[in-house]
C-alpha cells in the first residue's frame, strides 16, 4: 500500500481564499509530504529531515 494514502493530510493556513491550497502530512520515516489540495490523488513531494530535533507533526500556520 502506498504510505501517502494512509497519512493524515492537514491544509496549510497560508492557503488563500482562492482555493490554491497546500496540504502537508507527517511520514513514518521522519519526513513529510506536500501536495496540492485540488489534486489529492496527484503527485506529492516527499521530504526527509536531515538532522536536528524535528517535531513529528508538521508545523502548519
Amino acid at each position: 500500500m502506498n504510505e501517502l494514502t494512509s497519512v493524515q493530510w492537514v491544509k496549510s493556513s497560508y492557503s488563500g481564499s482562492t482555493g490554491d491550497c497546500l496540504e502537508v502530512a507527517a511520514l513514518s520515516d521522519s519526513g513529510m509530504a506536500v501536495r496540492d489540495s485540488k489534486r489529492p490523488h496527484g503527485l506529492a513531494l516527499r521530504l526527509r529531515y536531515r538532522m536536528g530535533r524535528i517535531p513529528r507533526q508538521p508545523q502548519v500556520r
